[in-house]
């Protein structure tokens, strides 16, 4: 629920406040094959139940991170949420790609150190820690330092791509891992021919380099088959699975690996 436009700036104020209190979690919820056979990793997602009331997702927090300049401070607690689950779910299934979804869209300087300690402290574990940023924060940051984060073991998603975007001009540079398909372009496939063509377009450009197109969205069955035909590697959304507490998603990953022949 968004709050109403009186109480933006009581939003804003609020931002810092919901981090101290613990207001504000972060679930997680599946990135599963385009088969639905296996999941290939979990992506963050914040929820912030305020005091009074309110439940505000992750585009609205976002977007009062960056009015109030909280973006830092909301990208460094996602980053280390996502390290402690790494720790806890050590000794669940083999192989899993913890997303760290981040907001800021200042550029990677003040984030860098955090990411790569972070990744460096669970290189050892049976799970790795990868970041999602904007595809616009990737292009715009200084390739030495994308360079830095990946020798410490983190993936890096880029997200919002459009067939245009120059992301994916830098693939054969080895930039990122993974790339996310633009949502509401995942959401037009079933209505719209240009909408599936642009989707096809990127899917054979990233293929093409070798890096997997995870599409986010994905809350039904008729989307989901249409990326399957284009030969999308990845979904999210309400058919893979719905975001979860740590415990929960804890839970669910021991399940996996109990069922493991």
């Amino acid at each position: 629920m968004d709050p109403r436009p009186g109480c933006l700036s009581t939003a804003d104020d609020g931002l810092a406040r919901g981090l101290v209190h613990d207001e504000i979690e972060v679930l997680y919820r599946p990135v599963a094959s385009s088969a639905l056979d296996g999941v290939a990793g979990l992506r963050s997602q914040l929820r912030w139940r305020r005091h009074d009331h309110e439940v505000l997702g992750d585009d609205r927090i976002a977007e009062l991170a960056a009015r109030s300049g909280a973006d830092v401070d909301l990208d460094a607690h996602v980053i280390a949420d996502a390290a402690r689950r790494l720790d806890d779910w050590a000794n669940t299934s083999d192989g899993t790609v913890v997303w760290a979804s981040l907001v800021g869209a200042s550029g990677l300087g003040a984030l860098a150190g955090r990411v790569i300690e972070a990744g460096r402290s669970c290189a050892a574990g049976r799970h790795r820690l990868g970041v999602r940023w904007s595809a616009d924060v990737i292009v715009g940051a200084d390739p030495r330092m994308i360079a830095a984060v990946r020798r410490a073991g983190v993936g890096i998603m880029a997200g919002d791509v459009t067939p245009s975007h120059p992301i994916l001009e830098r693939l054969e540079e080895g930039a990122v891992d993974v790339v996310q398909l633009d949502v509401e372009l995942v959401r037009a496939v079933s209505t719209s021919p240009a909408a599936i063509e642009a989707t096809a377009e990127i899917i054979r450009t990233v293929a093409r380099h070798g890096v997997p197109a995870v599409a986010a969205g994905v809350d039904d069955h008729e989307v989901l088959q249409i990326l399957e035909r284009l030969g999308v590697d990845q979904v999210e959304g309400i058919v893979a699975g719905r975001a979860e507490p740590p415990l929960i998603v804890g839970m669910l990953l021991h399940q996996v690996l109990s069922h493991r022949p």
